[in-house]
């Protein structure tokens, strides 16, 4: 009875806290968004489903540039499986929302979705689908050499890790009959990497 008791109090603390902060999301003062949002990173999205949601429109739709790059932060692992290595992977629709920030319109925010990449997105988990998508907004496009240079460096150190320094496995992942520039983007690039510190070397 008292766990019961318990669990009721936590839950109710939970939908008590969830009714204060939903509103202040859509805020008209961007300090109250800003300040909602990094609550929201401390509830457990996956028991408050419309927390994650409200934090998934803010990410696409505050004007804020900090406040996007707060939701990208506030997105915690809720929805993730653990991994064995300990790492925790989004679920895949989560993980969509993400990956679109690779193409926001304002550098910070799309240093911060590639940070958000790194830290729960194992390339084994994902799709080929979104590994091309990746690949396209930070490799294949010349507008921002900050984001390729950070998407170089998942590749580089992530990925080829990932795919056990073996990079016929990282392209069998990627599926070249589909993805075929977005492989051959790929292989362009870490052999780049690679002459480049065979020279500094």
């Amino acid at each position: 009875n008292n766990n019961n008791n318990n669990n009721n109090n936590a839950n109710s603390i939970r939908d008590q806290c969830t009714t204060i902060l939903l509103p202040r999301m859509t805020d008209k003062a961007q300090s109250v968004r800003l300040a909602a949002i990094h609550a929201c990173g401390a509830i457990d999205q996956q028991q408050q489903h419309e927390v994650q949601e409200a934090l998934l429109w803010s990410l696409a739709h505050d004007p804020s540039v900090s406040n996007r790059c707060a939701a990208l932060h506030s997105i915690n692992n809720v929805t993730a499986a653990i991994t064995t290595d300990g790492t925790a992977t989004a679920d895949s629709s989560t993980l969509d929302h993400i990956i679109a920030r690779l193409r926001d319109v304002k550098v910070k925010v799309r240093l911060a979705a590639v940070e958000k990449i790194m830290d729960f997105a194992m390339m084994t988990t994902m799709t080929p689908h979104q590994c091309a998508t990746i690949v396209r907004a930070g490799l294949m496009t010349n507008r921002c050499k900050e984001t390729s240079d950070a998407i170089t460096v998942l590749l580089c150190t992530r990925w080829i890790k990932q795919a056990k320094y073996d990079p016929l496995i990282l392209l069998n992942h990627l599926n070249p009959s589909i993805y075929e520039q977005e492989c051959e983007t790929v292989i362009q690039t870490l052999l780049k990497v690679a002459n480049e510190s065979t020279t500094t070397v």
